[in-house]
């Protein structure tokens, strides 16, 4: 999914379900005014039932945090053209912070 950086999270989440809603609506009616069409009809459900799926995925899932962590880091490149890197540590407080035991996850954009 390709997420629009410069709006806020919230807008873009609203986006996807406005665009989400829409195709319901779309299949809905396209089942509605090709009822007698066997094929038709049970695309039109197939359909519909994986973007429900898909709509579950995305606002069942907690997908804040990462869209958050993309918008700064995609700031910081666009603020400085020499910038390579940026390490972005995620600390879970839930836990004892042992210094010794520290994953690295690299990404390559």
């Amino acid at each position: 999914m390709k997420l629009i950086f410069n709006k806020k999270p919230k807008c873009v989440l609203d986006d996807i379900n406005h665009r989400i809603e829409s195709l319901k609506t779309g299949l809905r009616t396209l089942q509605l005014n090709c009822n007698r069409d066997k094929y038709i009809y049970l695309f039109c459900e197939d359909a519909f039932q994986n973007i429900v799926i898909i709509d579950n995925l995305i606002n069942d899932t907690n997908l804040t945090l990462p869209i958050k962590i993309a918008i700064k880091v995609n700031s910081l490149f666009k603020e400085d053209e020499n910038l390579s890197v940026v390490n972005v540590q995620l600390i879970n407080t839930k836990r004892f912070f042992n210094p010794t035991a520290i994953a690295i996850l690299k990404l390559e954009l």
